[in-house]
């Protein structure tokens, strides 16, 4: 006889003869708890890997969302590391282009100089004060220049205006502006620190070279028609014709500004200074003071005779200020009172 299947079944059935049979009360019974603990493992079993299974769902959640963040926050990183190296790249390439461009500007002014220090060394301009050199906006320097000496020039050049200023110890001021280029020449009357500056527009560039020239004057030295001897003799001559014996100053050429001292005594005799340039573009003030400071005479001109009679004896100061480096011819000769009277002496 087979067991029936289902475990709330109380019959029992024979599959050869055909007839039932009921169950005791206390198979079935068992039956059914059996039945009903295996049921039970069931679901516990289900509900086990119902657990597992959410929890793994769960798990692979937080490892999604965790790797997205993850992947996330290395995208953000690549995209914010890209973006630097691409400005940073931007800036290089800026920076590379703003220095090409000024290298051309600045080949281009030194270029603009060239021919113009070219033309100075040619004229005797050997003596380099500044080499060739380039800046933004503003050059200064200063510079130490003796009165009558060599003669100085400043070649500037910039893109745009360009203004040109030296300052003299004394303060005077001398200026010059231009466009593109400017060729600055100095013959100094005045020895000590000389200021130079030279500026063009806000961020501009200045391209400067600086030589010492002999002045142009240099080659008047002697040539007696330059250097005002010509004249000076012609003086001398006359002041001898009409009674002057003695010399007392014998001519010699100069430059600058001269300071002499002169013994002179009272009685028959005066002193006559003769000063005289070669070229009327040359103007000589000179003065003539007592030895208690007081001006005795003094006259302007490019060619003279200063005469005076002292009224007391004693060394007279004598000073002759020219108006550019140009030479010029001193000489003095000592003549009767009439003479020197008609020559102008008091």
């Amino acid at each position: 006889m087979q067991p029936p299947a289902h475990p709330d079944a109380v019959f029992a059935s024979c599959t050869h003869c055909q007839f039932t049979v009921p169950l005791s009360v206390e198979w079935v019974e068992s039956r059914q708890l059996q039945q009903a603990a295996i049921d039970r493992r069931h679901h516990e079993g289900q509900e086990r890997t119902a657990e597992a299974r959410a929890k793994r769902k769960q798990q692979l959640v937080v490892l999604f969302v965790m790797g997205g963040a993850v992947v996330f926050t290395l995208g953000l990183i690549a995209v914010i590391v890209g973006l630097e190296m691409w400005k940073n790249h931007r800036r290089d390439e800026e920076q590379s282009a703003k220095a090409a461009a000024d290298e051309r500007v600045r080949a281009s002014l030194v270029s603009q100089l060239e021919p113009v220090l070219s033309r100075l060394r040619e004229q005797g301009c050997t003596r380099e004060v500044s080499p060739v050199d380039t800046v933004r906006q503003r050059a200064n320097t200063e510079l130490s220049m003796s009165a009558g000496g060599n003669c100085w020039h400043a070649v500037v050049a910039a893109e745009a205006r360009i203004d040109v200023r030296l300052v003299a110890p004394s303060g005077k001021v001398v200026e010059k502006q231009g466009q593109a280029s400017v060729d600055f020449e100095h013959c100094p009357t005045e020895t000590g620190k000389h200021s130079f500056s030279a500026s063009t527009e806000p961020g501009g560039m200045l391209a400067y070279a600086m030589a010492d020239c002999a002045p142009a004057f240099e080659k008047h030295r002697d040539d007696p028609a330059k250097n005002g001897l010509t004249r000076a003799q012609f003086r001398l001559k006359s002041l001898s014709d009409a009674g002057c014996r003695r010399v007392i100053l014998p001519p010699r050429a100069v430059t600058g500004e001269q300071t002499l001292t002169a013994t002179m005594h009272t009685g028959a005799f005066c002193s006559v200074l003769v000063v005289s340039a070669g070229s009327d573009d040359t103007i000589l003030e000179t003065t003539l003071k007592s030895p208690m400071g007081e001006l005795v005479a003094s006259k302007r001109s490019s060619d003279m005779e200063l005469a005076a009679c002292a009224k007391v004896t004693g060394d007279h100061a004598v000073t002759v200020t020219p108006t550019n480096g140009d030479y010029f011819t001193l000489a003095g000769m000592e003549c009767p009172r009439a003479v020197a009277r008609k020559r102008g002496a008091k």
